[in-house]
């Protein structure tokens, strides 16, 4: 799990000096980051997330968090040539999506990814919930429901990420967001309050962790976390409820 020891460091200098100088010093940096997952039997302490949530509000900071090798390499890439301070967000990750060359290359940062094109619904999330949100697209799909998936990939800044997301809602008229963070001040409830602040009329749905520790026991941490099945329900409830 990422500590707290560096958050000082990221808060009053990495993020601001640049703005503080006039442009005269920057800070240019990697942090990273290592996420919990929502795993069995680790109890509150160890079975955190959402945490990128703490340094994606902190102006200056750039934060990325990849779903598969393939954006981890690229954003890591981008992240260490970038100019401004970056914080890499890392959760473990299954060894899917597109091959990893040798070869350097970069994923640029600020740009959210279409991964699942659909007209019925916008759904948005991002690692670990992409694993989920894959499943259910799959699900609805047979059940004939068409879900547009984004992955935003990046955190902060939003405005580039915005984009795609808007453009997607715009068409389908339905937000859903999923998000392994605790329900209340998760990355995705920021997301959606620029897409109903941008698309009036638009009908959006959250789901996320309960605000509470995560408990040691699988069959309480599963009824409590966010996975394809909740998203299957809710998606349905959000389109033909």
């Amino acid at each position: 799990m990422t500590t707290f020891i560096p958050y000082e460091l990221m808060f009053n200098h990495a993020g601001k000096l640049r703005h503080m100088t006039g442009g005269q010093a920057a800070f240019p940096m990697v942090l990273w980051a290592d996420m919990a997952g929502r795993q069995a039997f680790q109890a509150g302490q160890h079975a955190d997330a959402g945490l990128e949530s703490a340094y994606a509000r902190l102006a200056g900071l750039k934060v990325v968090v990849p779903s598969n090798p393939y954006d981890a390499k690229g954003l890591m890439i981008s992240a260490i040539r970038d100019v401004d301070p970056v914080v890499f967000c890392h959760y473990s990750m299954p060894a899917t999506g597109p091959e990893v060359p040798d070869e350097p290359y970069t994923v640029p940062i600020g740009e959210a990814i279409v991964r699942t094109e659909g007209n019925d619904l916008t759904i948005v999330g991002y690692a670990p919930q992409t694993t989920e949100i894959a499943k259910a697209v799959v699900e609805l799909k047979k059940d004939g429901i068409s879900a547009e998936f984004i992955d935003p990939r990046t955190l902060a800044p939003l405005e580039g990420v915005m984009e795609p997301i808007l453009k997607s809602v715009r068409k389908t008229g339905r937000l859903l967001s999923s998000d392994d963070g605790s329900y209340s001040f998760c990355n995705c409830a920021e997301i959606i309050a620029r897409v109903a602040e941008a698309v009036p009329g638009v009908k959006v749905k959250r789901l996320a962790f309960p605000d509470a520790p995560p408990p040691g026991a699988p069959e309480m941490l599963h009824h409590m976390r966010v996975d394809a099945g909740k998203i299957v329900a809710a998606a349905k409830k959000l389109v033909r409820g």
